[in-house]
């Protein structure tokens, strides 16, 4: 496997209509092995399940231009556990849906993702252990990024957190050890 100097971690979340979900997103930087940037897509910004789907594509797009072949996209797969299984009864399913639509678009443009599972980054990778590592400060209850010190981050942004830093420490050997 190529090792990639910056990661694109993406949890993503497909609620548009079941919920009005958010994307939390980051861009580690294994070179110097931090969280550079951390932010979300809010569906409630967008007027239809494509347009929010189309900002996930703008994403990945605008970091790939920027980052070239030095990036690699690492996402949170979906795995139907037994445990959640019947509150998904009736469900449409939107969060697969924008995950297919996310791995086909970096697919068709040959940019190289990863999955990974959210039991693989979240046991591993508590808030408690990223504070340890200084990926995440402590600002009163709230978590931030040790960078921008002023902005509480988000469950879902620091579930990209998770991803990144997992897929930097066990799975690309260009990070700091």
């Amino acid at each position: 496997m190529k090792n990639y100097d910056f990661i694109l971690a993406i949890d993503p979340s497909g609620s548009f209509y079941e919920g009005k979900g958010t994307t939390g997103w980051c861009v580690f930087n294994c070179l110097d092995d931090v969280v550079s940037i951390s932010d979300y897509i809010c569906a409630k910004s967008f007027g239809t399940m494509e347009q929010y789907w189309d900002a996930h594509i703008q994403l990945i797009a605008r970091m790939h231009a920027k980052y070239k072949d030095k990036l690699i996209v690492v996402m949170e797969d979906y795995v139907l556990y037994a445990h959640k299984a019947k509150a998904q009864i009736n469900s449409h399913l939107e969060t697969p849906k924008l995950i297919g639509v996310l791995q086909h678009y970096c697919w068709s443009k040959n940019i190289p993702y990863r999955m990974q599972l959210a039991t693989e980054v979240k046991s591993r990778w508590k808030d408690h252990i990223l504070h340890y590592y200084k990926y995440l400060a402590k600002r009163g209850k709230s978590y931030v990024l040790p960078l921008k010190p002023k902005v509480n981050l988000l469950e879902h942004q620091r579930d990209a957190i998770r991803h990144a830093v997992h897929f930097a420490k066990f799975k690309n050997r260009r990070s700091k050890q």
